[in-house]
Parts: structure tokens; C-alpha cells; sequence
């Protein structure tokens, strides 16, 4: 039932239906208890709304973190940036450190088709999101700008001992997706 807490747009949508509902019924039968019912089921949706704000899911942390991890990369921070990847990822870190020492982000552009998966029967608790990006940025040896890289980009969370979720292995693909294959990055 964590679903009823995902998005604000699930409550709205409830709430507008039962609106409408309640109100036609309130103008054609003309009785009062309809306004009674509809009093309570607005209160109701506002108390649903605002306990959506309250409880942050999983889901959002994960997506949370995706967009984090976007802005740690176009303001170049190494360091904001490696917070998000595990520490039992060396090779991992030393990659993107290695990227972001070697090319200079200009910009990071996150596109609408975020798709995140938990994958079932893990401890600890495990999770992939996909999603598409283009990276806009230049080498820092030469100056120039504009060098856009569109990419899909895969990343597996773990949750750690620390209760953060954390990139533990990325893969980048052609930005049709998975099935297009690997993409290979500018060196």
C-alpha cells in the first residue's frame, strides 16, 4: 500500500473525483447529507495530503538521490559526488573521480523517464534505476565547449549499514536503452 504515498497526483485525482461525485449528487437530489459527506471527504483528502508530504517512500529517497547526484555532477563536486557512490566501489569511485578530474560538467540534463525497480529477496535491501541524461561538457585541457553526450544510464542502490542508499555499480548504454547496448565514454 506504499503506492497511496508516492505521488500527490494519486491523492488530487481521489479527491477531485469524489468532489465531483459528491457535488452532482448534492445539486440533483437537493439533500443535505451530501454536503455532510462532502465536508468529511475533503477533510479526509486533506489529512491523506498532508500525511503524503509527511512520509517520504523508499521510491523518493532513491529519486531524491538521482537528482542529487545530478547537481553534485554539474557543479563538479568531486566529493558530493562520491558521497552517493559506496565506498565498496572503489573502482567505481576512482572512475568518476577520474572522469570529473579529466572533463569539466557544464551541464546535466535529467530527463522525465526515471524507472526505479527493488529488487526482491536482498539484505541488504537492493534497487536499480534507469534513466536518461545528457551530459554537456569539455575537457578541462582544451577549453572547448559544447560536447553533448546523451546517454541511458543504469544504477544499482544498495541500502547500507548507515540506512543510506547508495550507488554500488553504474553501466552506461546508448540512449535508446539496454537493449541498445553499452555506450562508450569519451576518454
Amino acid at each position: 500500500m506504499v503506492w497511496i504515498f508516492e505521488q500527490q497526483m494519486t491523492v488530487l485525482m481521489t479527491a477531485t473525483i469524489g468532489v465531483v461525485a459528491l457535488g452532482i449528487a448534492l445539486f440533483q437530489t437537493g439533500r443535505t447529507s451530501f454536503l455532510w459527506l462532502l465536508g468529511g471527504w475533503i477533510a479526509l483528502m486533506t489529512v491523506w495530503f498532508g500525511v503524503e508530504l509527511v512520509v517520504v517512500t523508499e521510491r523518493e529517497v532513491i529519486e531524491r538521490i538521482v537528482y542529487q547526484f545530478a547537481a553534485d555532477i554539474r557543479a563538479n563536486d568531486v566529493d558530493g559526488v562520491l558521497e552517493h557512490i559506496s565506498k565498496s566501489s572503489p573502482e567505481k569511485r576512482q572512475f568518476i573521480a577520474g572522469k570529473l578530474a579529466t572533463y569539466e560538467i557544464d551541464s546535466v540534463s535529467v530527463k522525465r523517464n526515471l524507472e526505479i525497480t527493488f529488487i526482491p529477496n536482498y539484505e541488504p535491501p537492493v534497487a536499480k534505476a534507469g534513466l536518461n541524461v545528457v551530459f554537456t561538457g569539455h575537457r578541462r585541457s582544451d577549453g572547448a565547449r559544447g560536447n553533448n553526450v546523451p546517454t541511458y544510464l543504469s544504477l544499482s542502490f544498495r541500502k547500507e549499514d548507515d540506512g543510506k542508499w547508495r550507488v554500488y555499480d553504474f553501466v552506461t548504454y546508448k540512449p535508446q536503452g539496454e537493449q541498445a547496448g553499452e555506450l562508450e565514454l569519451p576518454r
